[in-house]
């Protein structure tokens, strides 16, 4: 019986084991932590009333910032408790305004948590995820987003700071970095990992800021992020589509956008085609066809191109295209935008969606004998016959219905187009991706079908690519040998990267009681810490959007700091609303 969770557990060790690793597990182990026996509560002095009272003020001001209040609300908050709770001493006596709710915010709570955070940066490997925005008041501000490092058996996307900047400079990002570590005396030998998005001033090899943070921290591990990299080159291959497919779902969207009646319209057909109530999105698909009725009805110029666009079948087969390769697409980037350690992972999934798009085009022959970084996709005599290339299944379906009817030329056309779409996607994803990354193909080691296949013999070349890891080497292999035997993938393999390693991590030596994998365990530690996109820091711009917006545009970057501090905290675990006081 689990009396954390109140649930029993039939079977053995191992799932007992499964139990004490599971995500319901160490959600309710963690909510009691804190938790104090009675003899912890006898023995507490006791709070005076005035403690009481400035405690209601902290918590207060805590759900504030987690929930994106306006600070504003308070100055009528306190009168309003009292004549509520008018039985209660504490509303009698609580008074908070605007200002004080901020001044805690900023100079009590959050110097509290970044304390925290900072003593575990000064003391443990840790990346840095960095990006910059312009907010809705056109301040500029670099996100020093996340420090990424690990933590009580996970690993942690924390937010670190939100700093204005004058200029978007590779070399003003750099000082304001490296004066935010000296100001608060973390080792540059701790920052072992960066990842930003792909523009110059954050990863030009001259003078961009990870070339300079190089300068100061020499074995720092570089990864663009994938997400934006994949977007970038989806955006370059549609541009070998017509104009026209581009422009009616302008038309489209702009259509409905600007008439609620016909919002309406497009509801009751949603309702009537049994489909999702969706909000049209700029350049979305939809079932345009099931519109067809009330299009009919309205004479204006732009309502008869898009019926014309509705009633072309050469029209559907570009969207039925991209709803293949789109999806693929959209599926590897959502997939890497994941807070949990992605990196052993990188290497395999952008090499799979590469050979996705390329057995679509290309021969197999040439698939099979050529490297992926030798084969030329601009080479002709590599594609199939034109006929024989793959579009999609809703294509191919679309194509052989009977009653559809496409001109030949427009047919050749679109399989030209397509062509073209797939040779520049690969080509785009050729020029922004390295499969040749020694960190990249290192890590692929430490996933749980590659760690416990037994066919990998060694992994001392970590001492090349991480040459400030201090640990054995000899000592690291023994374990990594050991870990074939002592855990068998057939057991194992429904485990998950992160759940795999903890209880790696928890394995213990019966006869001394000792880690049985310390030193193997240092070495995956440090590589699970090292990022495999920007996507925090995206996460973070989301935040700052709801804390700072078209109402709330006057809130300055100490604030927003603050409230994203404090948020970022309870989200964590770092402070609670029932234990929490200063």
């Amino acid at each position: 019986m689990c009396n954390v969770c109140n649930t029993a557990i039939i079977g053995n060790a191992f799932h007992i084991r499964r139990h004490s690793l599971s995500h319901h597990h160490i959600k309710n182990i963690t909510s009691t932590v804190n938790t104090k026996t009675m003899k912890e509560v006898l023995s507490e002095p006791n709070k005076t009333f005035t403690d009481l009272v400035k405690e209601a003020r902290v918590k207060l001001t805590l759900y504030i910032c987690e929930k994106n209040l306006p600070f504003q609300i308070v100055d009528s908050l306190s009168d309003i408790c009292k004549y509520i709770f008018s039985d209660s001493k504490i509303a009698e006596k609580f008074k908070l305004k605007r200002k004080k709710a901020t001044t805690l915010a900023v100079t009590k709570i959050t110097p509290y948590v970044k304390n925290q955070l900072i003593s575990k940066l000064q003391s443990t490997k840790f990346s840095l995820i960095v990006d910059e925005t312009t907010d809705v008041s056109t301040t500029k501000s670099i996100v020093l987003s996340v420090a990424r490092f690990w933590d009580e058996n996970s690993v942690q996307d924390r937010f670190l700071d939100l700093i204005e900047v004058k200029d978007c400079k590779a070399e003003s990002l750099y000082q304001i970095i490296k004066h935010y570590f000296d100001k608060n005396n973390i080792p540059y030998t701790n920052l072992v990992g960066f990842a930003a998005d792909n523009c110059s001033v954050m990863m030009g090899d001259m003078g961009g800021l990870q070339a300079k943070l190089k300068q100061i921290a020499p074995d720092l591990v570089v990864q663009g992020c994938v997400c934006h990299s994949v977007h970038l080159c989806a955006s370059k291959a549609c541009t070998k589509l017509p104009n026209t497919i581009e422009q009616f779902t302008r038309d489209i969207y702009s259509y409905f956008k600007n008439s609620s009646y016909r919002q309406e319209d497009l509801r009751e057909c949603q309702i009537f085609k049994n489909e999702k109530p969706h909000k049209m999105l700029r350049l979305s698909q939809t079932r345009w066809l099931s519109l067809r009725e009330k299009a009919v009805k309205d004479n204006l110029p732009t309502t008869k191109n898009i019926l014309s666009g509705l009633s072309n079948n050469a029209f559907k087969i570009y969207f039925l295209f991209l709803s293949y390769v789109l999806e693929i697409i959209t599926k590897i980037n959502l997939e890497f935008q994941s807070e949990s350690p992605q990196l052993p992972y990188l290497l395999e999934r952008v090499t799979h969606l590469y050979k996705i798009i390329l057995r679509s085009f290309i021969k197999k022959h040439i698939l099979i004998t050529k490297n992926l970084t030798d084969l030329s996709v601009e080479n002709p005599d590599n594609y199939l016959p034109l006929d024989e290339m793959y579009f999609g299944a809703k294509v191919d379906a679309f194509l052989k219905r009977p009653e559809i009817i496409i001109e030949k030329r427009d047919l050749h056309d679109f399989k030209l187009r397509a062509l073209s779409f797939y040779i520049e996607l690969c080509k785009q994803i050729k020029m922004r991706f390295n499969f040749n990354n020694p960190h990249l193909m290192f890590a692929t080691n430490f996933t749980v079908q590659n760690a416990l296949s037994g066919n990998i013999m060694s992994i001392a070349e970590f001492v090349i690519l991480y040459p400030s890891l201090d640990i054995d080497v000899e000592l690291v292999n023994i374990e990594w040998q050991n870990l074939y035997h002592k855990f068998p993938y057939n057991v194992y393999q429904s485990y998950n990267l992160m759940q795999f390693w903890n209880m790696v991590d928890k394995s213990i030596n019966l006869s001394d009681r000792k880690p049985m994998f310390e030193n193997l365990m240092a070495l995956v530690k440090y590589v699970l810490i090292l990022p495999h996109s920007s996507a925090a820091a995206e996460r973070i711009f989301s935040q700052l959007n709801l804390v700072k917006n078209k109402l709330r545009n006057k809130l300055n970057i100490l604030t927003i700091a603050s409230a994203l501090t404090i948020k970022d905290a309870l989200k964590y675990n770092e402070i609670d609303y029932k234990t929490f006081s200063i």
